[in-house]
């Protein structure tokens, strides 16, 4: 273990911990855009920066591991106008016109730049945001790209590559210009998207979201001539009732049917039922290839249900 000291705070930690996460032991906030736990390190965004006694430059407190004896500030007068100038830069690229702002935005209610904003004491912002006139990627079938609101934070880029272990995406062009993009620029539904979604949960700002399907489900179920069925995966009973207050971990399977129901959904189906069918089938598939013979080992699994 070392000691360091922190906002005149003294802390033990581990000798392998970041200032960082020695300022989150300390319940001490520093902003952060492209710091992600479980993710390499970036160090891109430089929001995090902090005066260390005997550095003449300010140090990365997501990038900068302690030592014995370190003493750390983390919101001098020079660090929060550090801070306030490249939080402007970064906002500036976050490209908001009359067609993407906040109101409609797919994260207005989750917006990691409206946290920060809030955290360094944005009152305004002086510079002009760009608009880089990127079109909207719209190839994939469940996520859909908005490049003018990236901010390059290389977030989905590491998640991509390091938890999904799938890479689709990459940094291309410089300057003002750099922006995140797939292969050749070809669109994520023609490249080796697995569409888990966890570039989705990466992102701060909404520049990547899941394809939206609203106004067709309003429509179908205003359409007197249709017979609208549902179908609910068995997490969606369990999720839904956190958001509305209720303890972590409640199945809240009758007031979801019931919920649904009011909208105006004809039937509602759980995938339980056809889970269930799967089963049968993949158990009589399995009894017929032990005995006559059949290949082994069977791989199974209900998501066709």
């Amino acid at each position: 273990m070392v000691n360091i000291v922190i906002d005149n705070v003294g802390l033990e930690i581990e000798p392998d911990a970041t200032i960082l996460e020695a300022a989150e032991k300390a319940h001490i906030k520093i902003p952060t855009l492209c710091y992600e736990e479980g993710l390499s390190i970036y160090g891109g965004c430089r929001l995090c920066v902090v005066e260390v006694e005997g550095e003449r430059l300010l140090q990365p407190a997501c990038a900068t591991q302690v030592r014995e004896g370190m003493v750390v500030k983390t919101h001098t007068p020079k660090i929060m106008e550090v801070r306030r100038n490249l939080f402007e830069l970064i906002i500036a690229s976050h490209y908001i016109s009359c067609e993407l702002n906040c109101l409609t935005c797919s994260r207005n209610n989750s917006c990691e730049l409206r946290k920060v904003a809030e955290l360094i004491g944005i009152s305004e912002v002086r510079l002009r945001t760009l608009d880089k006139g990127y079109p909207i990627d719209s190839s994939s079938y469940s996520i859909v790209r908005e490049p003018n609101k990236c901010i390059t934070c290389g977030r989905c880029i590491r998640k991509c590559e390091e938890v999904q272990g799938i890479g689709i995406f990459t940094m291309a062009n410089r300057g003002p210009a750099t922006i995140v993009t797939t292969y050749e620029n070809k669109g994520m539904g023609n490249v080796e998207c697995t569409n888990c979604g966890q570039c989705i949960h990466a992102c701060p700002t909404g520049a990547l979201h899941e394809v939206y399907h609203y106004d067709n489900v309003w429509k179908a179920l205003n359409d007197p001539e249709k017979h609208v069925i549902v179908q609910t995966a068995p997490a969606v009973r369990v999720a839904i009732a956190e958001p509305f207050g209720c303890k972590a971990g409640t199945i809240a399977t009758g007031q979801m049917v019931t919920a649904l129901k009011r909208l105006g959904f004809d039937r509602v189906f759980d995938t339980n039922f056809t889970a269930d069918l799967t089963i049968m089938e993949e158990g009589t598939e399995l009894i017929e290839r032990i005995k006559e013979g059949g290949r082994l080992p069977l791989f199974t699994s209900c998501s066709p249900g």
